[in-house]
């Protein structure tokens, strides 16, 4: 018999039985896997993979976004590297106005753009907020461009070798609690929201 997962993320447990036959001589069961799961999938059926090669190729992702102007939007992810250790190389996150646009500048002239090193990625799931020093958010100018595209981009070469894991990437509209207050979006993590939960939210104002 051949039992085959289809739509569960992660590598399954090898599958076990209680062994009742009788007669013969001494009838068993054997178990084996005949293509494993990968268990680098942070939740649902399935992530992105990346894996970079020996020429350095810079791979990026480009979707088209309808946003709306003078307001903030916060990116939030998950990542993860292989068994083997990276060395080198960076991912990045901007809204262009094209495909292999240019950045687009919030009012303030400052770049819709933030980075993170590959080398800080370990062997367990990381969230995009604890690998980028700055904010991951992006704030648009009171007029955008015809056309606006997230992002996502391997910018300097990836150790070749290595391979780097993506789920739940998403870019949120983010709501501010009071006026002149603070904005705040909040993500889905690997459990599920139930009806009812509730987060609560320390604020440092200086």
């Amino acid at each position: 018999h051949t039992v085959t997962f289809s739509g569960l993320g992660g590598n399954v447990n090898q599958l076990s039985s209680t062994n009742q036959l009788t007669g013969g001589s001494s009838p068993s069961l054997t178990h084996a896997t005949t293509s494993a799961g990968t268990d680098l999938v942070y939740y649902g059926g399935k992530s992105l993979e990346l894996q970079p090669d020996s020429g350095g190729t810079l791979t990026t992702f480009q979707q088209r976004v309808e946003l709306t102007p003078n307001t903030c939007y916060a990116v939030n992810g998950q990542f993860v590297r292989g068994s083997s250790t990276i060395s080198a190389g960076v991912i990045t996150f901007d809204l262009v106005d094209g495909i292999g646009g240019s950045v687009i500048q919030d009012d303030a002239s400052g770049n819709n753009s933030f980075s993170f090193n590959a080398s800080d990625l370990t062997a367990s799931w990381k969230n995009l907020d604890t690998l980028v020093t700055a904010e991951t958010t992006f704030r648009t100018p009171s007029i955008l461009p015809n056309r606006v595209y997230f992002r996502f981009r391997i910018s300097t070469a990836i150790t070749a070798s290595t391979v780097v894991w993506v789920d739940h990437l998403a870019m949120s509209k983010m709501t501010e609690l009071y006026a002149g207050g603070p904005f705040v979006s909040v993500f889905t993590g690997s459990t599920e929201w139930k009806v009812d939960d509730k987060v609560t939210l320390a604020v440092t104002n200086d």
